[in-house]
């Protein structure tokens, strides 16, 4: 039987739990290390950049554990390509959950955060629906300090929960804490969508079951009609096509070379019709049989097996 061809674009998403987000250089690696204790070995450097390409690293609270993804740094203008951010933010789509990660030497982190924020919006709405997490980092710094009492007042007036973490000391209580929080949200969200697939599979099952064996009888005898359905052209005065998927595929999967092969061939063609039909449109002795677009077959009208298709000259059997 011949295959399907067909071209496919595959993008490939990372699956975390967790995405880290920010402008470049706000410490997502650092902070990605120090949830992790060290095991995500993430590259750190005093440049932007640094991280080209998402890392992942697993964190573990007591016996609960989730995966966190480090998102490369993001520019404004991400959403159009800028600084390779729609590389960066197809990877956000997975997560359920994000860390809005702000930088304590920024000049204006709560701009950052906008900016951020804005073009999340502008590569896909749905992200802006994620529950979110603001960290902000670099506490060790007294600019940081100093800006903090302003960040802390600003998010708690909406509503959002907000923390402050100096990842550069690598796994710490705040680390943990953080952690403590991420894997509590996590693992609401993934009994919200549990308790909603069961409410789907419930309601489902409530369907009237006469209904459904109505249906899948229909469906049945549909499937059965286009089955045995097929058409007969005229393409000249000795060619004729038929047409017909079944009998195509039949014809693909047909060793022409073997008689058997044939002969359970013909006995689908008598039992569908096909035959009576050809002669009905005045097939004779010697025409042409197209079964689709490749396989040629030749009307026989002979005495010892009269009204059958026959495999040309240059493919006799075998045996």
């Amino acid at each position: 039987e011949k295959g399907k061809e067909k071209w496919l674009l595959l993008e490939l998403k990372l699956v975390a739990d967790v995405g880290i987000v920010g402008v470049p250089s706000a410490g997502k690696s650092t902070l990605l290390n120090a949830m992790t204790e060290g095991r995500a070995q993430t590259k750190v450097g005093a440049y932007p950049f640094t991280t080209l390409a998402p890392n992942l690293g697993v964190c573990k609270h007591g016996y609960a554990s989730i995966v966190v993804a480090d998102i490369p740094g993001l520019l404004e203008g991400a959403h159009t390509g800028t600084g390779l951010g729609i590389d960066f933010l197809r990877h956000i789509e997975r997560c359920r959950v994000l860390v809005h990660l702000l930088s304590g030497d920024r000049p204006d982190p709560l701009n950052d955060y906008e900016v951020i924020r804005q073009e999340l919006d502008m590569f896909s709405p749905f992200l802006l629906d994620k529950p979110e997490i603001v960290v902000f980092n670099k506490m060790d710094l007294p600019e940081a300090q100093e800006k903090w009492p302003e960040i802390k007042a600003h998010f708690e007036s909406l509503g959002m929960p907000v923390m402050a973490v100096t990842a550069a000391q690598g796994y710490s209580t705040e680390a943990s804490e953080l952690i403590s929080v991420l894997v509590e949200k996590d693992t609401e969200i993934k009994n919200q969508l549990k308790l909603q697939e069961e409410m789907q599979k419930a309601k489902g099952q409530k369907k009237d079951k006469r209904t459904e064996k109505k249906e899948r009888a229909k469906a049945l005898r549909q499937q059965q009609q286009n089955a045995q359905a097929f058409e007969i052209e005229q393409l000249d005065k000795k060619i004729y096509r038929v047409s017909s998927p079944k009998i195509e595929k039949l014809a693909q999967m047909t060793k022409w070379e073997y008689r058997d092969g044939v002969e359970r061939f013909e006995t689908v063609m008598r039992a569908m019709g096909v035959y009576k039909a050809l002669k009905k449109r005045g097939v004779r002795e010697g025409d042409l049989v197209l079964i689709g677009n490749e396989q040629e077959l030749v009307w026989s009208d002979s005495t010892d097996q009269p009204n059958v298709l026959k495999v040309p000259a240059r493919l006799p059997y075998e045996g």
